[in-house]
């Protein structure tokens, strides 16, 4: 079975969603291929960038809804007002929330609550298209829920996403030189292999998606 390709629309893309595909497929036709429309629309104001958001989908009508993928606005932070229009009923919904740039709890549930604020009750139609927590640090993400800022951080992410079924990218799954990615790469040329960074860190992302049975933690 092929996996779910997330395309990010940029300038001068979008004709990818008219007449590119694979063979005599168009994209838009292809069930496995979702589209974003943008990524981290900062520089729109929240009315701005719903009414672009609106007239993206509407200029798009054979492009199916379900497969159209609209950024909270800000930087993907905040579902509300994307996810309350009528002109966007249908799309999916991208948050991206992190342990860090100002924010800290030492629960796994103030850190539910805080996840909570951010899906506006759209948990149902959104992929967290970016999350993570440091993996080169040795920290057992399977240990205690609360007393840590990304452990309880890191809980509280996968826990919903696996009770809710919300979707999620981990960011980054794999990149040379940072500290939060999921894989580390080894050889050179061809000869190339992968090693997991914090098999922990995978342990809770394996249970988020539904592959493990591990809860982890005592609650």
């Amino acid at each position: 079975m092929g996996l779910p390709r997330l395309l990010q629309l940029r300038q001068g893309h979008h004709g990818l969603l008219q007449d590119v595909g694979h063979g005599d497929q168009p994209l838009p036709q292809q069930a496995g291929v979702y589209f974003e429309i943008y990524n981290e629309p900062g520089g729109f104001s929240s009315s701005a960038w719903v009414n672009f958001a609106a007239s993206f989908v509407a200029h798009y009508p054979k492009v199916p809804r379900g497969r159209i993928v609209v950024a909270g606005t800000g930087t993907d932070t905040n579902l509300g007002p994307v996810g309350a229009d009528s002109r966007l009923s249908g799309t999916l919904l991208s948050l991206h929330l992190y342990s860090v740039f100002g924010i800290s709890h030492k629960t796994e549930a103030a850190w539910v609550t805080e996840l909570n604020s951010h899906l506006h009750g759209y948990g149902s139609r959104t992929i967290v298209t970016e999350f993570g927590v440091p993996m080169s640090t040795g920290v057992n993400y399977n240990g205690s829920r609360d007393g840590d800022n990304n452990r309880s951080y890191y809980y509280a992410m996968t826990d919903t996403m696996r009770s809710e079924g919300v979707g999620s990218i981990y960011w980054p799954g794999l990149r040379t030189g940072d500290s939060w990615s999921m894989e580390q790469l080894h050889g050179t040329g061809t000869n190339l292999s992968l090693t997991t960074v914090n098999a922990t860190g995978r342990d809770r992302l394996e249970y988020a998606w539904g592959y493990s049975s591990n809860p982890g933690g005592k609650r």
